[in-house]
Protein backbone atom coordinates (compact mmCIF):
# COMPACT_ATOMS: atom_id res chain seq x y z
CA UNK A 1 0.00 0.00 0.00
CA UNK A 2 1.24 3.18 -1.02
CA UNK A 3 1.74 6.05 1.84
CA UNK A 4 2.60 9.44 2.38
CA UNK A 5 3.34 11.83 5.54
CA UNK A 6 1.51 15.34 5.23
CA UNK A 7 2.16 17.92 7.82
CA UNK A 8 -0.08 20.86 8.04
CA UNK A 9 2.09 23.77 9.57
CA UNK A 10 -0.36 27.46 10.72
CA UNK A 11 0.28 30.28 9.37
CA UNK A 12 1.13 31.29 12.52
CA UNK A 13 4.33 29.74 13.56
CA UNK A 14 3.90 30.29 16.97
CA UNK A 15 1.00 27.53 17.08
CA UNK A 16 1.65 23.63 16.51
CA UNK A 17 0.63 21.84 13.24
CA UNK A 18 -0.31 18.08 12.86
CA UNK A 19 1.84 15.29 11.61
CA UNK A 20 -0.02 12.28 9.74
CA UNK A 21 0.50 8.97 7.81
CA UNK A 22 -1.78 8.26 5.36
CA UNK A 23 -2.63 4.93 3.58
CA UNK A 24 -3.78 6.83 0.17
CA UNK A 25 -5.53 4.19 -1.20
CA UNK A 26 -7.83 5.15 1.73
CA UNK A 27 -7.09 8.53 2.59
CA UNK A 28 -7.49 7.27 6.18
CA UNK A 29 -4.62 7.88 8.63
CA UNK A 30 -2.61 4.99 10.16
CA UNK A 31 -0.60 7.49 12.42
CA UNK A 32 -1.60 10.52 13.97
CA UNK A 33 -2.40 13.68 14.11
CA UNK A 34 0.53 13.89 16.47
CA UNK A 35 1.77 18.08 17.76
CA UNK A 36 4.40 18.80 15.89
CA UNK A 37 6.43 22.69 15.09
CA UNK A 38 7.50 24.17 12.58
CA UNK A 39 9.43 27.37 14.00
CA UNK A 40 12.82 28.39 13.63
CA UNK A 41 14.20 29.62 17.41
CA UNK A 42 14.50 33.31 16.76
CA UNK A 43 17.85 33.85 18.36
CA UNK A 44 19.71 31.58 16.50
CA UNK A 45 17.78 32.63 12.95
CA UNK A 46 19.08 36.53 14.41
CA UNK A 47 22.37 35.55 15.23
CA UNK A 48 22.64 33.73 11.70
CA UNK A 49 21.66 36.63 9.89
CA UNK A 50 18.17 35.35 9.18
CA UNK A 51 16.01 37.75 11.57
CA UNK A 52 12.64 37.27 9.60
CA UNK A 53 13.28 33.32 9.97
CA UNK A 54 12.96 33.04 5.86
CA UNK A 55 12.38 29.14 5.41
CA UNK A 56 14.73 29.25 2.33
CA UNK A 57 17.30 30.48 4.11
CA UNK A 58 19.37 28.60 6.85
CA UNK A 59 18.12 28.78 10.65
CA UNK A 60 14.41 29.60 9.26
CA UNK A 61 11.14 28.76 9.54
CA UNK A 62 10.19 25.11 8.27
CA UNK A 63 9.64 25.29 4.70
CA UNK A 64 6.84 24.22 2.99
CA UNK A 65 7.17 21.91 -0.11
CA UNK A 66 7.46 18.31 -1.27
CA UNK A 67 10.22 16.41 0.51
CA UNK A 68 11.89 12.60 0.04
CA UNK A 69 12.25 10.98 3.52
CA UNK A 70 15.63 9.34 2.76
CA UNK A 71 16.17 7.27 5.76
CA UNK A 72 17.22 7.61 9.64
CA UNK A 73 19.99 9.18 11.43
CA UNK A 74 20.56 8.09 14.97
CA UNK A 75 19.66 8.06 17.58
CA UNK A 76 23.27 9.72 18.28
CA UNK A 77 22.48 13.73 20.13
CA UNK A 78 20.54 14.07 22.98
CA UNK A 79 18.93 17.61 21.11
CA UNK A 80 17.35 15.63 18.64
CA UNK A 81 15.64 13.03 21.11
CA UNK A 82 15.93 9.36 22.29
CA UNK A 83 15.10 7.81 18.54
CA UNK A 84 16.12 8.31 15.30
CA UNK A 85 15.54 11.37 13.22
CA UNK A 86 14.26 11.41 9.72
CA UNK A 87 15.97 12.42 6.90
CA UNK A 88 14.58 14.92 4.85
CA UNK A 89 15.48 15.99 1.32
CA UNK A 90 13.50 19.16 -0.45
CA UNK A 91 12.39 18.46 -3.62
CA UNK A 92 9.68 20.84 -4.58
CA UNK A 93 8.64 24.49 -3.53
CA UNK A 94 10.35 26.52 -0.81
CA UNK A 95 11.89 23.00 0.70
CA UNK A 96 13.63 22.60 -2.84
CA UNK A 97 15.02 26.31 -2.32
CA UNK A 98 16.55 25.25 1.30
CA UNK A 99 18.17 22.24 -0.14
CA UNK A 100 20.33 23.72 -2.28
CA UNK A 101 21.83 25.90 0.82
CA UNK A 102 21.53 23.31 3.59
CA UNK A 103 20.88 19.70 4.20
CA UNK A 104 20.11 19.51 7.64
CA UNK A 105 16.36 19.19 7.43
CA UNK A 106 15.02 16.54 9.92
CA UNK A 107 11.83 15.69 11.33
CA UNK A 108 12.95 14.74 15.19
CA UNK A 109 12.53 14.67 18.84
CA UNK A 110 14.24 16.33 21.50
CA UNK A 111 13.93 17.38 25.29
CA UNK A 112 10.79 19.29 26.19
CA UNK A 113 10.33 22.68 27.40
CA UNK A 114 9.94 22.97 31.27
CA UNK A 115 7.66 26.09 30.04
CA UNK A 116 3.58 26.11 29.35
CA UNK A 117 4.44 24.20 26.07
CA UNK A 118 6.35 21.65 25.41
CA UNK A 119 7.79 21.11 22.02
CA UNK A 120 10.59 24.06 21.27
CA UNK A 121 11.89 25.94 18.50
CA UNK A 122 14.45 24.05 16.01
CA UNK A 123 16.76 25.48 13.06
CA UNK A 124 14.30 24.12 10.71
CA UNK A 125 13.09 20.64 11.38
CA UNK A 126 10.06 19.89 12.27
CA UNK A 127 9.78 18.78 15.76
CA UNK A 128 7.68 16.17 17.74
CA UNK A 129 7.47 14.59 21.10
CA UNK A 130 9.46 11.75 21.90
CA UNK A 131 7.34 9.10 21.92
CA UNK A 132 5.48 10.84 18.94
CA UNK A 133 8.69 10.08 17.28
CA UNK A 134 8.73 6.41 18.16
CA UNK A 135 5.08 6.29 17.22
CA UNK A 136 5.66 6.93 14.11
CA UNK A 137 8.61 4.76 13.41
CA UNK A 138 6.76 2.01 15.05
CA UNK A 139 4.15 2.72 12.57
CA UNK A 140 6.03 2.86 8.94
CA UNK A 141 7.76 -0.40 10.11
CA UNK A 142 4.16 -1.71 10.87
CA UNK A 143 2.43 -1.10 7.64
CA UNK A 144 5.92 -1.75 5.82
CA UNK A 145 6.64 1.53 4.94
CA UNK A 146 10.19 2.03 2.66
CA UNK A 147 12.66 4.57 2.22
CA UNK A 148 12.37 7.25 0.46
CA UNK A 149 8.77 7.90 1.23
CA UNK A 150 6.90 11.45 0.23
CA UNK A 151 6.46 14.09 2.87
CA UNK A 152 3.95 17.29 2.30
CA UNK A 153 4.59 19.73 4.10
CA UNK A 154 2.02 22.94 3.68
CA UNK A 155 0.31 25.74 5.80
CA UNK A 156 -3.01 26.59 6.88
CA UNK A 157 -5.32 27.37 9.45
CA UNK A 158 -8.45 24.93 8.81
CA UNK A 159 -7.65 22.38 11.00
CA UNK A 160 -7.80 21.86 14.45
CA UNK A 161 -4.42 22.90 16.21
CA UNK A 162 -3.32 20.78 19.27
CA UNK A 163 -3.13 22.94 22.02
CA UNK A 164 -0.27 23.95 23.09
CA UNK A 165 1.69 27.44 23.06
CA UNK A 166 5.53 26.72 22.50
CA UNK A 167 7.88 28.03 25.24
CA UNK A 168 10.08 30.84 23.39
CA UNK A 169 11.93 31.89 26.63
CA UNK A 170 13.65 28.24 26.22
CA UNK A 171 17.61 28.75 24.85
CA UNK A 172 18.62 25.41 23.53
CA UNK A 173 22.95 25.57 24.33
CA UNK A 174 22.86 22.20 21.96
CA UNK A 175 21.22 24.13 19.07
CA UNK A 176 18.77 21.51 18.39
Amino acid sequence: MPFILKIRLPSDRTKLGVLELLDTSTGLAVFGPVGCYGKADQTSAATHGNSTRDPTKPYGDTPLGGYDVTGTLGPDLPSYGQYARFVLVGRTGDSMIRQAVTQDLRIHGGPVSLGPALLRPTNGCVRLLDNDVLGLLTSLSDNGVTFPCSLEISEGDDFPLVNGAPDEGYEDPAGG
